[in-house]
């Protein structure tokens, strides 16, 4: 039995011809620019206190009187003797490892 490959490859590339308007819808939605800041979806901010972290990083200032850390993506700084951590910086981006500079004279 001997068959023509010729009427198979017309009609699969008059298939894959007939595919570029959902293709190119496709393309503009994935050229939008996406952004960290603001995700698509609904959330809920919620607050948690915590008493301690892990993997997280922690810097001394120079003068020795104040560290700075990140904690679940957040960055914060609190006297070195304890007390209450102040938020630096926050948001749904998550900011990671935060260090003093003594270069600035």
């Amino acid at each position: 039995m001997t068959f023509s490959l010729k009427p198979l490859i017309i009609a699969l590339s008059m298939a894959a011809l007939s595919q570029p308007s959902q293709a190119g819808e496709e393309n503009k939605e994935s050229n939008k620019k996406w952004d960290v800041n603001a995700p698509k979806g609904d959330f809920k901010d919620i607050s948690i206190k915590v008493s301690e972290g892990t993997w997280m990083n922690v810097d001394v200032s120079p003068d020795g009187k104040t560290i700075v850390f990140d904690l679940l993506g957040d960055i914060y700084s609190m006297p070195i003797a304890g007390g209450t951590a102040t938020p630096l910086i926050k948001g749904i981006a998550w900011h990671m490892q935060p260090t003093y500079t003594n270069c600035i004279k």
